[in-house]
C-alpha cells in the first residue's frame, strides 16, 4: 500500500510541475514562441486532468491505508511531495554525482516530458553554473540543447582526473590533533579518490603514493599514532592508513563526548 501511495504521489506532483512549468513560458514569453501557445494550452488542460485524477487516487488509497502516518490528503494540498533534486555549482568533482543521479531520476524518464526536464535541470543548476543557463527559454527544446552543453563543458574525463588530482593536492593540512579538521580532510581525500577510481585511474594500486599524500597533511600527533599502530607492517597501505583515522576520529569523539 505504501509503495502504491509513493507512486501516485509522484505522479501528482510531476503533473504540479508540468503546470508549474507552463506558468514560466508564460513569464519568459517572448513573440518569437507564438507558435507554442496551442501546444501549451493543451498541455495545460491534460496537466491538469492528470493532477486531479492523481490526486483522486491519492485519496482512494489514503482511505485504505492503515498507517495513520500518512494522514488526510486533501485536494487543496495541491503542492504534494517533493523530489529531492540533485544540485551542481561547477565544482567539476561533484559533477559525476550529479550527472549519474540527474540521468537516473530525471534524464532517463520518458514519462517525463522535456519541458519539465529543463525545468528540473535549470532549477539544479547553483552558484557559476546557474549563472550560464539562467536566461535559457523554457521550451521543449531547450532541454536537449541545454543537457549538452552541460555535457561538453563538464563531461570529460581528462579534465576531471586533472581537476581531482589538484583538489588532493591542495587540500589543507590539519595543524593540530582537531577531529572535525582531520574527518573533514579524510572525507574529502577519500571523496577524491573515489571519483578517480570512477573515471577508471589504477587508484587499487598506488598504497604508496596515496598513503604519503594523505601522512603529508596529517598532524604530527596523528603520524606518531598511525607510526605506533603500523610499526609491523612492512609498508604503508592506503586503505588501512583511512580505516585507522576513521576509527582515531571515532574514539576521539568518544572521549570528547565521555569528557563532556
Amino acid at each position: 500500500m505504501e509503495k502504491k501511495l509513493k507512486s501516485v504521489q509522484l505522479k501528482r506532483h510531476q503533473a504540479v510541475e508540468l503546470v508549474k512549468s507552463i506558468e514560466q513560458f508564460t513569464i519568459g514569453y517572448i513573440e518569437e514562441n507564438a507558435s507554442e501557445i496551442p501546444v501549451c494550452l493543451e498541455q495545460l488542460e491534460r496537466y491538469y486532468e492528470d493532477f486531479l485524477q492523481a490526486n483522486a487516487k491519492v485519496k482512494e488509497l489514503d482511505e485504505e491505508a492503515t498507517d495513520a502516518s500518512f494522514g488526510t490528503i486533501r485536494c487543496s494540498e495541491f503542492a504534494a511531495s517533493k523530489i529531492e533534486l540533485p544540485t551542481f555549482d561547477g565544482d567539476a568533482t561533484k559533477w559525476l554525482t550529479f550527472r549519474d543521479r540527474f540521468v537516473a531520476m530525471i534524464d532517463s524518464a520518458s514519462e517525463i516530458p522535456n519541458i519539465m526536464k529543463l525545468q528540473y535541470l535549470l532549477s539544479s543548476l547553483k552558484g557559476e553554473v546557474g549563472l550560464l543557463f539562467e536566461h535559457t527559454t523554457l521550451t521543449a527544446d531547450n532541454y536537449e540543447v541545454t543537457w549538452a552543453a552541460l555535457l561538453k563543458r563538464y563531461d570529460n574525463p581528462r579534465t576531471l582526473i586533472r581537476e581531482y588530482y589538484r583538489k588532493i593536492h591542495h587540500l589543507p593540512a590539519v595543524s593540530c590533533d582537531n577531529v572535525d579538521d582531520l574527518a573533514l580532510l579524510v572525507d574529502e581525500f577519500t571523496r577524491h579518490v573515489n571519483g578517480l577510481k570512477k573515471l577508471d585511474e589504477p587508484v587499487d594500486t598506488w598504497d604508496t603514493p596515496l598513503a604519503n599524500l594523505l601522512l603529508m597533511k596529517l598532524d604530527s600527533s596523528t603520524i606518531l599514532a598511525w607510526e605506533n599502530h603500523s610499526a609491523q607492517h612492512k609498508k604503508d597501505k592506503y586503505k588501512e592508513l583511512v580505516d585507522f583515522l576513521q576509527d582515531r576520529d571515532v574514539q576521539q569523539r568518544r572521549e570528547v563526548a565521555t569528557r563532556e
